[in-house]
């Protein structure tokens, strides 16, 4: 091998549905991506070159995913029609990461790693697979709970054997809604903590701003990166 190409997942599917709109391809993912990286490689070639790619698997099983817009702005990978009104907006900053703790902790363990950090009492952090990192974005599937400060150490000052239990059991139940999703459409979930996801992954939180179902107040910036 003299070279290999990284290929973001959004460019692979962005890829696989730009073959089936311009080239009536309908390509899967991993063909996405190696379409991508020969498009890219093309860019610095010339006129006297060709470049051959093997596209190594159908569409026809993502068309309820990549090929299906609401899909595609759950999971954070289309830019939302309307900014303003959209998950983003109740954001105060980029969506750049979150914080992340090894999914195996204790509740004593995650408590003195959090103070360690300096993290905030009230936001969370999302117990996934440890892969040595401590903040940045992770898959859904990965995540096993989100805990914050404030609830690891109620649940020790209610009962001082829970610092030895796993800090997963104290886990907050939240939603993954992508960046793009309208606001008005997350009236299902009031109050609930908010995973964003950007590009099908974690990135940021927020908090539902409606208590309930009357949508003509304006969205407050209730949560957010952490």
């Amino acid at each position: 091998m003299d070279r290999y190409i990284r290929i973001t997942d959004r460019d692979s599917i962005l890829t696989a549905r730009r073959a089936a709109r311009e080239e009536g391809l309908l390509i899967g993912g991993t063909s996405g991506t190696a379409l991508a990286a020969a498009l890219r490689l093309a860019e610095e070639l010339d006129e006297s070159h060709t470049v051959v790619v093997i596209i190594p698997d159908s569409g026809r099983n993502y068309l309820s995913t990549y090929f299906d817009d609401e899909w595609l702005t759950s999971a954070g990978f289309s830019d939302p029609a309307e900014p303003a009104l959209s998950v983003g907006s109740l954001l105060p900053g980029p969506a750049a990461g979150v914080p992340i703790l090894p999914a195996g902790l204790t509740v004593g363990e995650a408590i003195q790693e959090l103070v360690r950090r300096g993290a905030d009492c009230s936001l969370p952090a999302f117990l996934a697979l440890d892969r040595g990192t401590s903040f940045g974005t992770v898959h859904p599937r990965e995540v096993s709970a989100a805990v914050t400060l404030r609830s690891l150490a109620a649940a020790v000052e209610s009962n001082p054997r829970a610092a030895f239990s796993p800090a997963a059991q104290q886990g907050e139940p939240f939603a993954s809604v992508g960046i793009g999703t309208a606001v008005a459409d997350l009236a299902q979930h009031p109050g609930q903590l908010l995973a964003v996801l950007v590009d099908g992954r974690i990135a940021a939180t927020a908090r539902q701003p409606f208590a309930g179902p009357d949508r003509s107040q304006e969205p407050a910036a209730s949560g957010g990166i952490i």
